[in-house]
Parts: C-alpha cells; sequence; structure tokens
C-alpha cells in the first residue's frame, strides 16, 4: 500500500495491521526446521514482510508525534531536566511498543499500550518530573478516536489544532471568534462519535472516558474541549 493509501486509515486499522504483520514476521523468522529447503523464498518474504512493518509503523508513529513534542515540551517548562533529545525520547517510546504490541488480544486496546509506554518514556527521559503528565492522558487517549468522525472537517481540525506541532495556515488566518467556533463545532463532532460508541468508549480509551459524561451534550462538549485545548 502507498504511504497516502496508510494516511487515510485510522489509527485503529494501522495497529491492527501492524500487528497482523509483526505476527506473521515473526513466525516467518521462527519457522520450523523443514522450512530450510525453501530458505531463499522465506529470506524473501521475511524482507517484504519487514519492509511491511516499518512503512505501518512510521505511519502509525507519525499520529502520535505532536503529541510527543507537547509532552516534552511541557515536562522541559516545567523544569524537568531531559537526559536525552526529543528524538530520543520519542525512540523510548516506540522501543517500548514495538515487541507487546504482538500480544494485544485486539487494535482496541493499543491506546493504553501506547500510553504506558509513553509514561516509561517521559520516566526514564525526565525522573520523577514525569509525574505530570497523567493531566494529558484523555487527550492520548482520544487520539485514535479523532480519526473515525465521520465529518472530515472536524476531524481535520482537532487533528491540526490539537495535536499537531505546526498549525496549518488556513486555521491560523481565522479570528479568535472563529477559531473558538470551529473548535467547539469540531468537539460536538467527536461528541457526536463518543454518543454513537457510548457502549465502546470505555473500553475504547482504557476508562478515560465514561458513557456517564455523554449524558448532556453541553458539558460532555466542554470538557472535551478542556482535555483537548486547556493548559497542562
Amino acid at each position: 500500500m502507498t504511504v497516502k493509501g496508510l494516511e487515510k486509515q485510522t489509527t485503529f486499522a494501522l495497529a491492527k495491521e501492524l500487528v497482523r504483520v509483526q505476527r506473521r514476521l515473526d513466525s516467518l523468522i521462527r519457522g520450523p526446521a523443514w522450512w530450510s529447503p525453501y530458505r531463499l523464498g522465506r529470506r524473501r518474504w521475511i524482507e517484504t514482510e519487514k519492509n511491511r512493518s516499518a512503512e505501518y509503523t512510521a505511519a502509525l508513529v507519525e499520529r502520535y508525534r505532536g503529541l510527543f513534542v507537547q509532552i516534552y515540551n511541557g515536562l522541559s517548562v516545567r523544569g524537568g531536566s531531559p537526559n536525552r533529545s526529543f528524538t530520543g525520547f520519542f525512540e523510548t517510546w516506540w522501543d517500548h511498543v514495538e515487541a507487546p504490541i504482538m500480544g494485544v488480544q485486539s487494535s482496541d486496546h493499543v491506546s493504553r499500550l501506547f500510553w504506558e509506554a509513553a509514561e516509561f518514556a517521559a520516566n526514564v527521559t525526565f525522573g520523577s518530573d514525569s509525574t505530570s503528565i497523567e493531566l494529558l492522558r484523555p487527550k492520548f487517549m482520544l487520539r485514535p478516536l479523532i480519526d473515525e468522525i465521520p465529518d472530515a472537517a472536524g476531524r481535520d481540525v482537532l487533528r491540526s489544532l490539537a495535536y499537531e506541532p505546526r498549525v496549518s495556515s488556513a486555521l491560523n488566518s481565522l479570528s479568535a471568534i472563529e477559531q473558538y467556533r470551529v473548535v467547539m463545532a469540531a468537539c460536538g463532532a467527536l461528541y457526536g462519535l463518543l454518543a454513537a460508541r457510548r457502549d465502546k468508549v470505555a473500553h475504547l480509551t482504557d476508562g478515560t472516558v465514561n458513557a456517564s459524561l455523554l449524558r448532556d451534550e453541553t458539558k460532555a462538549v466542554a470538557q472535551l474541549r478542556q482535555w483537548l485545548f486547556g493548559p497542562w
């Protein structure tokens, strides 16, 4: 699949495919002895799966880069003293994800795995100064659900304004009032998605978002806005 094709897939779909590829790659590498006569073909299959794994990994981690920039810079501003560069911090996170991801029961569980690895990377990089990232847990858990919003405009607004390190020039051109209206409409679209999946929302967010929050749309939208755009 092309890079553009992967960009169009949701985070949950990318995670599901990466798990499948990683398991198949592991099976090929650990293949039984009777595969020996086919070792040339096996090497080709392994190389193919390695390339596919790298493509899915690159597409998936890119979804979280902006959020990790926020974590790294936020902890630094709060007085944390990182013992590695942002690149090292980001790689530490993925190193703590790459092997365990094969063991997830479902791609629905990846948010929990990603978050636990983020806590690990923050602790390794910033030590005891890393505890404040707990405030970003809801925002982190909502990231894959943003991709599931049916409304493309709302989806793109939340990706750009809440998660990307650089905001698009089109959104930057809006006044503060206009940006507020756009954000509230996008949070309303996210609320609509969560409400439609209220039976699974706690499961998908590892208990961070509960169905009880969705009973009152006005309060829920305000809470979503706080989680996604509030200071931490």
